[in-house]
């Protein structure tokens, strides 16, 4: 039996097919989807729990910890918050860049019910930049 060039094309193509029906997504990506339609949904404690899944399949996505803290903010969990607000200072290279992590859980937790604890993350990022106006102000 001979095969044409055509028929060995869509022989490949169906194989192909096939196989990339049968490939597994991504649980990062899959856990993330499903948090962004929740936070959509107003869904806060739900979306929090699928970022958190999220990050335990890869815990190297910036942008979900912050949008966590942003999430935990919202339900109502200042110090799950702050915890993961605080994880992306791992991913800021220059000292501006922890010194605003810092000074942006400091304004976080002045919102909350112990706005004295916002003083040990102003001094901490004045730590990273000296010449930080806005935390120094605060101080």
């Amino acid at each position: 039996m001979k095969i044409t060039h055509g028929a060995a094309m869509a022989i490949a193509l169906a194989a192909f097919a096939g196989f990339a029906g049968c490939a597994k997504e991504d649980p990062a990506e899959v856990h993330r989807r499903k948090g962004n339609e929740l936070f959509k949904k107003d869904q806060f404690a739900q979306a929090a729990e699928e970022f958190t899944l999220s990050l335990q399949a890869d815990p190297q996505q910036e942008k979900i910890w912050e949008k966590l803290a942003v999430t935990y903010q919202r339900a109502g969990n200042q110090q799950k918050a702050v915890e993961a607000l605080l994880k992306t200072v791992e991913f800021k290279s220059d000292p501006q860049a922890k010194a605003e992590v810092y000074r942006n859980v400091a304004g976080m937790l002045l919102q909350g019910p112990k706005p004295f604890d916002a003083e040990q993350y102003f001094t901490a990022a004045v730590k990273h930049d000296p010449k930080d106006d806005s935390s120094l102000l605060w101080l």
